[in-house]
């Protein structure tokens, strides 16, 4: 992926998803109400054909289809894409639950758990959450140098959601009659080791994030740090204001150090440790026909230079002419990795 980017997006909601729900309502006595409880029920399904022109002179093209090189340039893929979510609570207690799945063929599907996680708020102000949770850190649209602990983001559809991360999360909430800050929130949260044996981790690779967020006279404004042992350790900040009703301005800044950048030397690929920073800044405008244009600049100081991207290709075009299929097909699982 290019260091820096710039792009701006149109689009136009047409609709909602259609939801099922249920309510259910209990009565202890006349005298004792206590707070309604849901089950909400709720899905969609897409329905995707996709016509895509490729150039089969790319090696990335030969490193997506190989050992098929003899298709035509000119591709086609159809998918059902089914959703179903799930959503319970009560007065203190809730439960969620998205799913998904792709569907290509009679033989060929998966089922992802997007989300599964329980959360207990025994008031107002705090909420204690545990399990499989799809955050969204940062104001940017289509990357989030902030977004520490994001599921990495689709670029066709940035804001469809990702597969979560696995968490212990608590988060504080204060408002303020009075003042200049009129919101302040305190989120804290330990993300486990990736298991290893017998799925266990090392518990000295627990990794810890932290995020404040602040209202201060309309604008919105969040800090956050990412501390790990094995990953980039990160710290930054964000913010987000409306100029005028229809017209919004963002920003985010991010700093990192021991952050593992992929490359090629000598024909080699390497994986270095570097320290660096990257930004973005942007804005949203609603026009009267309720279109939304999004323009974005980012730049992504853990991506590839163009000079380290082109010795990518050359080494993606080397390993595909030396025919060594195992290789090859190690490369094309972690390329998304590596071009990140």
């Amino acid at each position: 992926m290019r260091k820096e980017l710039f792009f701006i997006l149109i689009f136009l909601t047409l609709g909602e998803g259609v939801k099922a729900e249920e309510n259910i309502l209990e009565k202890t006595s006349e005298l004792t109400e206590e707070a309604p409880k849901k089950l909400e029920i709720s899905g969609n399904l897409d329905v995707k054909y996709i016509g895509a022109k490729s150039r089969k002179s790319s090696p990335l093209y030969g490193l997506m289809f190989y050992p098929q090189n003899n298709l035509s340039s000119s591709l086609s893929q159809t998918r059902l894409e089914p959703y179903l979510n799930f959503d319970y609570t009560t007065k203190d207690i809730a439960f969620h639950s998205k799913n998904h799945g792709i569907i290509y063929g009679e033989t060929d599907s998966t089922f992802d758990i997007l989300e599964l996680y329980g959360e207990f708020s025994p008031n107002s102000n705090f909420v204690l959450s545990a399990g499989k949770r799809a955050l969204n850190w940062g104001k940017g649209y289509i990357f989030n140098p902030v977004g520490y602990v994001n599921p990495v983001k689709d670029p066709e559809n940035p804001e469809l959601i990702q597969i979560g991360k696995t968490a212990l999360m608590g988060e504080y909430t204060k408002t303020f009659s009075s003042g200049l800050v009129q919101v302040f929130s305190l989120s804290m949260m330990s993300l486990p080791p990736t298991n290893k044996a017998n799925h266990y981790g090392e518990l000295k690779e627990t990794n810890f994030a932290i995020k404040s967020y602040f209202l201060v006279d309309d604008t919105d404004i969040d800090f956050m740090a990412y501390s790990s042992t094995k990953d980039a350790r990160q710290y930054g900040m964000d913010f987000s204001r409306n100029i005028v009703a229809n017209l919004e301005v963002h920003g985010e800044f991010s700093f990192f150090e021991n952050a593992s950048k992929y490359s090629i030397k000598a024909t080699t690929p390497e994986i270095n440790k570097i320290k660096g920073n990257s930004f973005l800044i942007g804005g949203r405008y609603l026009n009267p026909s309720n279109t939304t244009i999004i323009g974005e600049f980012y730049h992504n100081g853990m991506g590839l230079s163009k000079a380290d991207f082109q010795n990518y290709l050359n080494y993606i075009k080397n390993l595909i002419s030396s025919g060594t299929n195992q290789a090859i097909q190690q490369e094309s699982a972690t390329s998304k990795m590596k071009l990140k």
